[in-house]
């Protein structure tokens, strides 16, 4: 998505949605965890934020957030499908979204991301489920010691 004026309120919002998902993530479970609560943004918009340069919003938006939570977000989607145990969820506009999104290249810019994306994937459950406390430090704890260092 290329942020500017007319959406950034989208990406903001987005952003707060990340944020409480972050905690809720830390305070409940310290992980990944069964039905964490995501919000209601698109991660599958945010995996490549963009600001438009003359928007003059680069200190506005956090894209590095947005993509990281984005992430964050579907895997905790497959979380939840891969628990249940349903087969039929290769057909799931989550699964068709995120396998679109690996052919783009959009989890690529993690070797462990997209490793545990293909595992997801490929309902390899025990690779899926054990790059999840990599990701978990990478990409949630990652921004609580960042911003703690601020």
């Amino acid at each position: 998505m290329i942020i500017n004026m007319q959406n950034v309120k989208v990406a903001n919002d987005a952003a707060r949605d990340i944020l409480f998902m972050f905690h809720d993530m830390t305070d409940c479970y310290g992980a990944f965890g069964g039905t964490i609560d995501v919000g209601t943004f698109d991660a599958f918009q945010f995996l490549d934020p963009i600001i438009e340069e003359s928007s003059g919003l680069d200190c506005e938006v956090d894209v590095e957030l947005l993509r990281r939570g984005s992430c964050v977000a579907i895997l905790c989607q497959m979380h939840d499908e891969l628990s249940k145990g349903n087969p039929s969820v290769c057909k799931s506009h989550l699964w068709e979204m995120t396998a679109q999104k690996r052919r783009e290249g959009l989890f690529d810019f993690d070797e462990t991301l997209s490793a545990v994306v293909d595992a997801g994937l490929a309902f390899d459950d025990c690779k899926f489920f054990d790059g999840l406390p990599v990701i978990y430090d990478r990409f949630v704890m990652y921004f609580w010691r960042k911003w703690a260092a601020e």
